[in-house]
C-alpha cells in the first residue's frame, strides 16, 4: 500500500497498512528539515517520513483586510475593510478562470502521482471566516443584529466563489481538499449556534454538496456545540482535532464520531511541540496512537500544523515516534 492508498483508505474509513501521518509544514521549517533550498514535496515526505503534505497551490480566496508584516515577512491580518454595501467593490476574488491559475496544481498532482503521494490542496480562509474577517469581528457583531442582509450579500460572494472553485477541483486529480473555516474560541463558536443554523449553516451546506472529492473540514477551537450542525455537511474527515480544551478531546471525538468522520489530528503543539522535550513529545505521539488509531479511520498530524518556530529536535522527534510506533 502506497501513501496514497493509505490517505484515502483512512479517509473512506477503510483498511490501511498502519496510520497515515499527513500535516502541513511551514517554508522554513521544511528548508530546517532537509537542510537545503533545492527539494520538493517527494523529498520532504520521504524525510520526515509523511504520507501526505497540506499544500495551497494558491488558488484560495482571502479575507479583504489590512495586512501587516513582520521583520521575517510573514503577513498578518489587521482590521476588516468592509463596513457595507458601500464597499463591496473592494473585494476581489481570484479569478480561477485565467490562463495558468491551475498550473501550480496540476504540477503537483503530476508529481504526487509519479511519487505515490496523495495531492492534498488546502483552502485556508473558508467562507463565514473570510465574512468575519472581512468586517472585523466587532463590526460583524453589530451587523448579525442590525444588518444581517449585507452579511448575508457578503456570504454568498465567497460561497459562490468557492463552489465554482470546488468544481474545478474534482476534475483537475485532487485527491483530497482541506477546507478551512476557523469561527471559534478554544471556549466556543464565534457566532451563537442558532445564527449559525439559520444563516451560515445553509450556504455551507451548498458549498459541501458540491464536492465530488473526499475533502475535510479544519476548524480549531472548541467545536463540540457545532458538530451536529457540521456532520450533515457531509465532510469525510474532521482537522485538527485541537487539544486545547476537555470538549475537543481526541479520545471523546472518536467515540462519538468516528464511525462517520476520519480523525485527522491532535499532537499537541502548544504545550508538547513548541515548549517540550523530545521525550514529551514521543509520549504525546503514543496518546494519539492509543486514542485515534483503534479500528481504522485516524490520520495522525498536528493540532494545526508544522510551524516554523517549534524546535527541530522535536519535529524529529514526532516524526521518528510516528515511524517507528509501536516499536
Amino acid at each position: 500500500m502506497n501513501s496514497r492508498q493509505r490517505v484515502l483508505n483512512a479517509l473512506r474509513l477503510e483498511p490501511t497498512d498502519r496510520v497515515p501521518f499527513c500535516d502541513a509544514v511551514d517554508d522554513e521549517l521544511q528548508v530546517k528539515i532537509m537542510g537545503r533550498p533545492d527539494f520538493d514535496d517527494a523529498d520532504l515526505a520521504r524525510k520526515l517520513g509523511l504520507d501526505g503534505l497540506i499544500s495551497s497551490h494558491n488558488i484560495y480566496a482571502t479575507p479583504t483586510c489590512a495586512r501587516h508584516i513582520s521583520e521575517n515577512g510573514r503577513s498578518f491580518m489587521g482590521h476588516g475593510l468592509i463596513r457595507d454595501h458601500r464597499d463591496l467593490s473592494q473585494v476581489k476574488l481570484p479569478d480561477s478562470s485565467a490562463p495558468g491559475f491551475f498550473d501550480e496544481l496540476e504540477r503537483a498532482v503530476e508529481k504526487n502521482e509519479k511519487a505515490g503521494l496523495p495531492t492534498i490542496t488546502a483552502l485556508y480562509y473558508g467562507a463565514t471566516e473570510c465574512v468575519i474577517d472581512s468586517m472585523g469581528l466587532e463590526r460583524f457583531s453589530f451587523a448579525l443584529y442590525d444588518n444581517l442582509g449585507f452579511i448575508e450579500t457578503l456570504l454568498e460572494l465567497y460561497i459562490e466563489y468557492y463552489i465554482n472553485l470546488i468544481g474545478r477541483l474534482n476534475a483537475i486529480g485532487v485527491d483530497c481538499v482541506v477546507y478551512y473555516d476557523n469561527f471559534s474560541y478554544n471556549t466556543g463558536p464565534m457566532i451563537s449556534p442558532n445564527t449559525f443554523r439559520e444563516i451560515f449553516l445553509p450556504r455551507e451546506k451548498q458549498l459541501g454538496d458540491t464536492f465530488k472529492i473526499p475533502w475535510v473540514l479544519h476548524m480549531d477551537g472548541n467545536i463540540s456545540q457545532l458538530m451536529p450542525d457540521l456532520l450533515p455537511l457531509g465532510m469525510n474527515g474532521l482537522h485538527p482535532i485541537q487539544d486545547t480544551n476537555p470538549q475537543t478531546n481526541l479520545k471523546d471525538f472518536k467515540a462519538r464520531y468516528g464511525d462517520v468522520l476520519c480523525l485527522w489530528g491532535n499532537v499537541n503543539i502548544e504545550r508538547v511541540l513548541a515548549t517540550g522535550s523530545p521525550e514529551d513529545v514521543k509520549a504525546e505521539v503514543r496518546r494519539c496512537f492509543e486514542q485515534g488509531a483503534q479500528g481504522g479511520g485516524y490520520i495522525i498530524g498536528s493540532s494545526n500544523s508544522l510551524v516554523d518556530f517549534l524546535p527541530l529536535e522535536n519535529v524529529l522527534a514526532m516524526a521518528d515516534s510516528i515511524r517507528t510506533y509501536p516499536s
